[in-house]
């Protein structure tokens, strides 16, 4: 199930000139309730996104659609789900990725922290929160 969240950047104060260090994954799953209107959870996924952005930290982020292609190493098959359709690739063939946040953390337990609050958690998705690196 979608979310929105709204176009833009909420920004803190973060480290300025280095740009986003972490990156905050939103899987989904067939967990959700359908009860919950896409309006209530785009209203909710915002507000976290500014409390964060007030709160100091440096973010972006957005939904993603549902049109997918998936390329195999060695130049193998594509494939693309039909909208609302789980991915079919490997190995994450139960969930989809909805959307991702862009944050400027000092650390991946400071990264973890700041997505622990995500609304996301309280309506059955997950949270795959990842360092940039820099090379």
């Amino acid at each position: 199930m979608p979310f929105a969240v709204e176009q833009g950047q909420a920004s803190g104060t973060g480290s300025a000139g280095v740009g986003p260090t972490h990156v905050l994954l939103l899987w989904e799953n067939e967990d959700r309730d359908p009860a919950v209107p896409d309006a209530t959870l785009a209203a909710e996924y915002g507000a976290w996104m500014r409390a964060v952005g007030a709160g100091g930290t440096s973010i972006t982020g957005q939904e993603l659609g549902p049109g997918r292609v998936y390329l195999s190493p060695g130049g193998g098959a594509l494939t693309a789900p039909v909208p609302d359709e789980a991915a079919p690739g490997p190995p994450l063939a139960d969930r989809r990725l909805g959307g991702y946040f862009l944050i400027t953390a000092a650390d991946l337990p400071a990264a973890a922290a700041v997505a622990g609050g995500h609304p996301h958690l309280t309506y059955g998705g997950s949270i795959e929160v990842a360092e940039i690196l820099r090379r």
